[in-house]
């Protein structure tokens, strides 16, 4: 199951799987690296951030449109981790996109 916070910013996500291993990419354009944290415990990964917006309503501004979407975002997988080597995990961003590699267990 996957589990995505209210907010308004869903970033985008797949999850691929091979024989050895799962990915997880998700669409993060605009969100500082240093803003992501990814966890798992419980049997459960969490992907958690914010997308900070660069421009508040009250600086004067005049939005004349406003399309991008920015907050809090949160995204729990526990659907997939039943066989996976938690000691094998692998996150990278690159170009707002971060991939997870999880090594799965060998299944038996």
């Amino acid at each position: 199951m996957v589990k995505e916070s209210n907010s308004l910013f869903k970033p985008d996500c797949d999850v691929l799987e091979t024989e050895n291993y799962y990915y997880i990419i998700i669409d993060l354009p605009g969100v500082n690296p240093e803003e992501i944290d990814v966890s798992y415990k419980e049997n459960k990964l969490e992907i958690s951030g914010e997308k900070k917006k660069d421009f508040a309503r009250d600086d004067g501004i005049i939005f004349h449109r406003a399309e991008r979407r920015f907050g809090k975002f949160k995204i729990v997988f526990d659907w997939i981790l039943t066989n996976i080597d938690e000691d094998n995990i692998d996150a990278k961003y690159k170009e707002g996109v971060l991939v997870l590699k999880i090594k799965r267990r060998n299944r038996e």
